[in-house]
């Protein structure tokens, strides 16, 4: 049984090449149809990303852990169905999260699989079907009125923190 590093390697290489492996005595045939471990992928796909904000790498390690308390981390990434996907999501959604999160966790787990896809170590991603497109909560929306930004800007310590309020009220300036 090859280790994890092995196993991901040999489940990006050529068929032609896995035969020539296979016949010379270097690795079993049955290996050419080995793909890593769940965990082992995820976690190393998201420790290979130097390119993240912290945050970014916050919430990309939460979405492993959402993965792992449901799934186990030892389940190969080629074992992992378009129903296993569904039930992540059921599971996010029966726990009491918001529609807006689950479709935020489902998309970062489906980011994970896009990449083993690009590896041609899984041929198509699970998460292909589940809703992962950004939905505003329209029970978080509220207008605040002129009154009450007012009095806001009325609060505020000094000059500075009254313009850098106003601008972001009304100057569309995100802050």
């Amino acid at each position: 049984e090859p280790n994890q590093d092995d196993a991901t390697w040999l489940s990006r290489l050529d068929n032609t090449f896995l035969d020539l492996l296979a016949r010379v005595g270097l690795i079993d045939p049955r290996e050419k149809l080995t793909s890593p471990a769940l965990e082992h992928w995820v976690r190393t796909y998201v420790e290979g990303r130097g390119d993240i904000k912290p945050n970014t790498r916050r919430n990309m390690e939460q979405t492993i852990t959402h993965l792992l308390s449901h799934f186990d981390g030892e389940m190969r990434l080629a074992d992992f169905t378009p129903g296993h996907a569904d039930d992540f999501r059921r599971l996010l959604l029966e726990r009491g999260q918001a529609e807006a999160t689950v479709r935020r966790t489902c998309k970062r787990a489906k980011q994970y699989f896009a990449a083993a896809v690009k590896k041609r170590i899984i041929d198509e991603n699970p998460f292909n079907d589940v809703p992962t497109a950004d939905r505003a909560n329209k029970a978080r929306q509220q207008f605040i009125s002129r009154g009450d930004i007012t009095k806001v800007i009325d609060a505020c310590p000094d000059w500075e923190w009254r313009l850098i309020f106003a601008m972001a009220r009304y100057g569309g300036l995100r802050i």
